[in-house]
């Protein structure tokens, strides 16, 4: 993977400087691709510790909200074909093993 690192010496979220005596306006690294996708390219940037908690507090709302979305759609999903099973079972057209 090829990384691009931004230098700066304030936070790219904020805009304030960095203060390495506080723990949460020190400097951070933020991957601005999240790793876990494996991009070929990223593309990182200088961001306070507290910008950083915020922005991957924000990254997982958006995926609880996704998991529960897909976990819906195989409800229905499931739902559609236990139903097909039992309209076909009683057509006698199709026996399905468990």
């Amino acid at each position: 993977m090829t990384v691009i690192t931004i230098q700066d010496d304030k936070c790219w979220r904020c805009g304030k400087a960095f203060k390495e005596d506080d723990e949460q306006l020190r400097k951070t690294i933020h991957h601005t691709l999240p790793q876990q996708l494996a991009p070929v390219h990223n593309l990182t940037v200088p961001i306070h510790q507290k910008c950083h908690d915020e922005i991957t507090s924000q990254d997982m709302v958006s995926l609880t909200a996704h998991a529960y979305k897909l976990q819906r759609q195989t409800d229905r999903l499931v739902g559609s074909v236990e139903g097909l099973n039992n309209i076909l079972g009683k057509m006698a057209i199709l026996k399905v093993k468990k």
